[in-house]
């Protein structure tokens, strides 16, 4: 039989002794430098947290002066937001006013226009009426006319029973005129005055009667010489113009223009008697003086 088999027992091994001293030391070491240390760490945190708390003192002041300024910028956008407003509402109330004359000035104007048209109108209407009447007068003058020269030459009333049959001042003028105007033609006038078109002042002009006579060669044309003054009378400027000039002509040298006594007497067509027995109907007035003169033979001219 074999024998059995023994097996060996293992035995733990030994730890190393440790040595406490040392650790201790160690440890008082270590606490004592941490001591050391410790005041130092805490001054710088302080000192760091100081700085930092300074620079985020100093950005929050800054932030609320920003703040600050931001509220004055809104508080002075506010007054002038304010001031725009009450200026708009001013503006809008003048736009209101203005609108309001523009559409009164507009009804004034459309007003004054409706009245402008009805006096065009009117004026329209009165010269249609002055023209109607003025052809139915120049017709009616021109059959007077007629007919007066038919009784001149008939011997059933004279150009004087013409004259002095006038109805007032204005009527003996109009008819001095027309007897004026047609006592030196031939019967032929009538007939040449119906053919001639009226002038640019729409008038018939007695120019024209007189070139109708000298294009069919029956009348003569004297020129007149130095001495002449031809003077129109057709307004009252020219009217007063010719009046001066008369009284200056007749006040420095001292004759008579256009004197019918004296023409009739330098040329033997009355007597000296007849003169001074017309002077005499002027009485003391200058002219009936002038006749008397000239019968005295007082002038050589």
């Amino acid at each position: 039989m074999s024998e059995p088999k023994h097996t060996p027992k293992k035995t733990p091994a030994k730890r190393p002794k440790r040595d406490w001293h040392k650790t201790v030391v160690a440890l008082l070491a270590l606490f004592m430098a941490l001591l050391m240390v410790l005041p130092m760490l805490t001054m710088v945190l302080q000192t760091a947290g100081a700085a930092t708390q300074e620079e985020l003192q100093a950005q929050i002041d800054a932030g609320k002066s920003q703040v600050a300024d931001l509220n004055d910028q809104i508080d002075a956008l506010g007054e002038q937001l304010e001031s725009i407003q009450n200026d708009k509402e001013q503006a809008l109330a003048q736009k209101s006013i203005l609108e309001q004359q523009i559409n009164a000035l507009n009804a004034s104007i459309s007003s004054i226009n409706a009245t402008i048209s009805q006096y065009d109108a009117l004026i329209a209407e009165k010269e249609t009426q002055v023209a109607e009447t003025q052809a139915k007068e120049e017709e009616q003058y021109a059959l007077f006319c007629k007919r007066v020269r038919i009784m001149e030459e008939m011997g059933t009333v004279s150009y004087w029973d013409i004259l002095f049959g006038a109805s007032s001042f204005s009527d003996l003028l109009d008819r001095a005129t027309m007897v004026s105007e047609i006592m030196d033609y031939d019967n032929q006038v009538m007939e040449i005055a119906g053919n001639l078109k009226p002038s640019a002042r729409g008038e018939l002009e007695i120019t024209d009667l007189n070139r109708s006579y000298l294009e069919e060669g029956s009348l003569n044309v004297v020129t007149l010489g130095r001495g002449y003054a031809w003077l129109d009378t057709g307004t009252v400027d020219s009217l007063y113009e010719a009046t001066e000039f008369v009284r200056v002509v007749e006040t420095r040298e001292g004759v008579q223009i256009s004197s019918l006594e004296e023409i009739a007497y330098r040329n033997g067509w009355i007597t000296r008697a007849q003169l001074e027995q017309a002077a005499e109907l002027y009485g003391k007035s200058p002219y009936g003086k002038h006749l008397r003169n000239v019968a005295a033979g007082k002038y050589l001219y």
